[in-house]
């Protein structure tokens, strides 16, 4: 697995450095510290092995871990998955701080 920021699969995508590597053993790709593009996911999975590029959150500061992310064997693009176990988190409102909750409309947020 390969765990990286959106500007390395940039490279991994796009560079002629990656043709020097035998990177068939990749089979699974998890994305973080940025949202990464469907466009840019679908270049890596042409150029590498992998079937699924995953995404992840996690908020440095107050966790150093990633809190939520794809699960393995899957891939949701545009969404950075779901919450680990014994994670607890809402998503808000950012002008009202009214909590969302599931199954509401999060467009303000984006």
């Amino acid at each position: 697995m390969i765990v990286a920021a959106p500007a390395i699969l940039q490279l991994l995508a796009k560079s002629p450095l990656v043709d020097k590597f035998d990177l068939s053993h990749v089979k699974d790709i998890l994305v973080g510290s940025a949202p990464l593009s469907p466009t840019l996911s679908e270049a890596v999975k042409k150029r590498l092995p992998v079937k699924y590029v995953r995404q992840g959150y996690s908020v440095l500061i107050e966790g150093t871990a990633t809190f939520v992310s794809v699960p393995p064997n899957t891939e949701r693009v545009g969404s950075c998955g779901k919450l680990y176990p014994s994670i607890i988190g809402a998503v808000k409102d950012i002008e009202t701080e009214e909590n969302l909750g599931p199954f509401k409309n999060w467009s303000i947020m984006l």
